[in-house]
């Protein structure tokens, strides 16, 4: 029999999408992992004096890895073609490794040195990750929404992005110098460039420039796209070319002023790009996606930037300890990191509920496919006579805790009970009648109860009024539906 080929290439299609959608969701967990794994070394290593990398605060890696590396997975399996996905997912995992590999290396040189493979490497790594990094995201800046170019002339542009991103690793991995804040110099360093010395700073400076501008051109090509856009796709677009335009600012303005108010700037724009995202994604429908991810994924993305802010609270909570108390032993470890889980269980409990409430589903007002099927479930097994006694007997013996339980029903010929459960052994212990319009169609017996106390006035009522709720139940049900 003869296939039609428009079929063959329609599965074939559909299976180079489901191996895309695979793969995205294999960087991405992957890149969780990595960003796990530097949480917990960073809270190994929390109480370590470590000399000041010169960036921010500890843990801001990990952080923005889980933020870009999710919203990358999302986009790249939901439009595989789109390399804007592909891309911010790149840069997510590149912060990923980076994150994993500098608490490595911290680890692995604070308090003490360890002998632990591959560190040289690692640290060497991490020191190019930022102008790759820099280089894909001006990529992304020049190809979002829709994964191309907005003209063939930002060809240049973004071949000039490349050549800033070569050169810069270039420059960067073959410099012989110290690779602070660790005590040994670049292990691929060229002992030759040693002799221009002198050149190194004006060198640095002027890549930093480059690296500058090859993100800050590329977002006037992103506000253009906001400018000739409208309706709902100017709505998308505003929201990132926002978060964009504020993170390349400050990436630009840092290269001339070294300021710890514009390094929190910059990452704050790393934040707010993948938010950005998020919003346009949930409230305008870009690329199809109308809610930011699934709870899952949102609640791991969360727990990401909690565990950033359980990690410095630890941290402050032990310095505090330390200077009011004078204890450095590990009781100021255990008692400070007691006081801050039990300070962030609450907030834990909060944020997982916050998650269930608004990220539980795709459309707002709804809850998700597989709860809708349990509540049509749950309305035909009550919309049956005998489903509705049923559930009676059953929320009985597991509301008042009895060992075993039997339904009994007056208009059916029968030897026993039409239902039980447990071990029912005839041993009644409390009961009551089922009325339908005022006659009594069933009883519901309960043995005893599993903690051996007797059934009380209140176990009495409750039962009472859960079965004359039923009988008003039965009375509403149409007889085709009992019949």
């Amino acid at each position: 029999m003869d296939v039609p080929g428009g079929i063959l290439a329609r599965q074939g299609t559909s299976r180079a999408v489901r191996r895309a959608r695979a793969a995205a969701w294999a960087i991405w967990s992957s890149a969780i992992l990595f960003s796990g794994v530097a949480f917990l070394l960073i809270l190994a290593t929390i109480s370590v004096d470590i000399p000041s990398r010169g960036f921010g605060f500890r843990g801001w890696v990990p952080i923005v890895a889980v933020l870009w590396s999710t919203i990358g997975a999302r986009i790249a399996a939901r439009q595989a073609r789109n390399s804007v996905g592909w891309l911010i997912l790149a840069v997510g995992w590149l912060w990923s490794v980076n994150a994993m590999f500098e608490e490595y290396a911290t680890f692995a040189y604070y308090p003490q040195e360890l002998e632990l493979p591959f560190v040289k490497a690692m640290v060497w790594f991490n020191n190019q990750v930022g102008s790759i990094v820099a280089g894909l995201s001006a990529l992304a800046l020049l190809v979002v929404p829709d994964g191309r170019l907005p003209s063939r002339r930002w060809i240049v542009i973004a071949a000039g992005a490349m050549l800033v991103m070569i050169a810069s690793v270039a420059i960067s991995g073959t410099w012989p110098r110290r690779l602070v804040p660790f005590p040994f110099q670049n292990p691929l360093g060229i002992e030759g460039l040693r002799a221009y010395e002198q050149l190194r700073p004006s060198l640095f400076y002027l890549v930093s420039v480059g690296q500058g501008l090859a993100l800050l051109i590329p977002t006037a090509a992103l506000l253009m796209r906001v400018r000739g856009s409208t309706g709902e796709r100017r709505q998308q677009l505003k929201w990132i070319a926002a978060a964009a335009t504020f993170a390349s600012v400050a990436v630009f303005i840092y290269v001339f002023i070294d300021d710890p108010i514009v390094q929190y700037a910059q990452i704050l724009g790393l934040v707010l790009v993948p938010v950005a995202f998020g919003i346009a994604m949930r409230r305008y429908r870009l690329y199809d996606i109308d809610r930011i991810l699934n709870r899952t994924i949102v609640f791991g993305g969360a727990t990401a930037l909690l565990a950033g802010v359980y990690s410095a609270g630890i941290g402050l909570m032990q310095r505090v300890f330390i200077l009011l108390t004078g204890e450095r032993s590990d009781a100021a470890v255990i008692i400070t990191t007691l006081l801050v889980a039990a300070a962030f269980t609450p907030v834990k409990d909060r944020l997982q509920a916050f998650v269930k409430r608004n990220f539980g589903t795709d459309i707002p007002g709804t809850r998700g496919l597989e709860e809708f099927s349990h509540e049509i479930e749950d309305h035909l097994r009550l919309s049956d006579r005998d489903g509705l006694l049923g559930q009676l007997l059953a929320e009985s013996v597991g509301s008042l805790g009895a060992m075993s339980g039997a339904l009994e029903l007056n208009d059916v010929e029968a030897s026993g009970p039409a239902r039980t459960i447990g071990r029912w052994a005839g041993d009644v212990h409390l009961g009551v009648n089922v009325f339908e319009h005022g006659d009594v169609v069933a009883q519901v017996l309960l043995g005893p109860r599993a903690n051996g106390d007797l059934y009380d006035e209140d176990c009495r009522g409750r039962l009472d009024r859960a079965a004359t709720t039923v009988g008003h139940a039965l009375d509403r049900i149409p007889r085709r539906v009992r019949d």
